[in-house]
């Protein structure tokens, strides 16, 4: 799924749609957590189940703080597995040293940064936003109210207050629709375009490893166009895979997600199984802001801490040198503009 969004990069992907139709689509389909939009789980699952309720209580912990501590997640079994998941969809998990107890003390950081800037021009919204988090944590009672006391899992919720309701998310009062008018469980998209375009976009990466919206939309224009230069196999896969263009754009986000990672409103090819210090370096861009700088030192000490291991100079400076370009002793995301810098 979409990691949480700016309303600016929302208005970026629907450039066609007013502020209004945008707020109000927001408002019907998804949450604000720290100024920042993310889908209902009710979107998301619309049968309900554990990984409905686990969202709901991960998205209602960040809500609370933009730090949760390890100790207060109350939850395990098929549960608590969900909960980490979701935990590492919107979080960072790191340590503080606890002086006292004289070992490291776990927590999750929200990876992404507030935006302020929406909380202020949009102060109505975020009221009854928070109303919204508030009458979720009244469907999640049993969860919440058990912050530091014994842990619940699947086989508890039925007896902690959290009812069927609950498993079904805080939802809308009317069926999904996405901005086109599509419904959410339903793909327009032809089988032919939905089977190229995963492949044009692979080939796509490989050329700009870093991709802004746009660019991506005119790296598939452009490989159309140039299908008299392709073999006849690539000239059908790269018209099919552009006319994604022609369709919702919620459709082509879709699938861009499944072959690609959100970093702040940028696109980079998702890692191969084999390329673990890749994912490293791309939670540390995504967790660091929009205008991250990492030092080697600190990308060498997240890759010991997640990898258990130290990582060669050879990869360190395969990935690095695809990531990102160096800035005197940073490294900091390359340009999505498609020039590659």
């Amino acid at each position: 799924t979409y990691p949480p969004q700016r309303f600016s990069a929302i208005k970026h992907f629907a450039p066609e749609y007013s502020e209004e139709e945008l707020l109000k689509f927001l408002q019907q389909h998804a949450l604000l957590l720290w100024g920042l939009w993310t889908a209902k789980s009710s979107l998301l699952y619309p049968n309900g189940g554990a990984a409905s309720l686990a969202r709901d209580y991960v998205l209602l912990m960040f809500s609370k703080n933009l730090k949760v501590q390890s100790s207060d997640l109350n939850v395990r079994g098929e549960l608590a597995t969900h909960v980490k998941d979701f935990l590492k969809q919107f979080g960072l998990e790191t340590a503080n040293l606890d002086k006292s107890a004289g070992e490291p003390k776990p927590y999750w950081k929200f990876k992404e940064l507030p935006d302020e800037s929406f909380k202020k021009l949009y102060p109505d919204i975020v009221e009854k936003q928070e109303k919204l988090f508030k009458g979720l944590e009244q469907h999640l009672p049993g969860l919440v109210s058990n912050v530091g006391k014994r842990k619940i899992g699947k086989s508890a919720v039925a007896t902690q207050g959290v009812n069927n309701d609950a498993l079904k998310s805080v939802s809308s009062d009317q069926r999904p629709t996405s901005l086109a008018g599509v419904s959410t469980g339903k793909m327009t998209m032809s089988n032919e375009t939905r089977h190229a375009l995963p492949i044009a976009l692979k080939k796509l990466f490989q050329t700009n490893k870093v991709c802004s919206f746009k660019v991506i939309c005119q790296g598939l224009r452009e490989m159309a166009v140039s299908k008299a230069m392709l073999s006849k196999g690539d000239s059908k896969i790269a018209v099919d895979a552009a006319h994604s263009l022609d369709g919702p754009h919620n459709e082509l986000m879709a699938v861009i997600n499944e072959v690609a990672c959100e970093i702040h409103g940028y696109y980079v090819l998702k890692s191969s199984q084999d390329d673990p210090f890749r994912d490293v370096v791309i939670d540390m861009l995504r967790g660091s802001g929009p205008n991250a700088k990492l030092k080697k030192a600190e990308i060498v000490e997240a890759a010991r801490r997640k990898l258990g291991r130290e990582v060669p100079n050879n990869e360190y400076n395969k990935v690095m040198s695809e990531l990102c370009v160096s800035k005197g002793s940073v490294w900091v995301l390359r340009s999505g503009d498609g020039s590659n810098q």
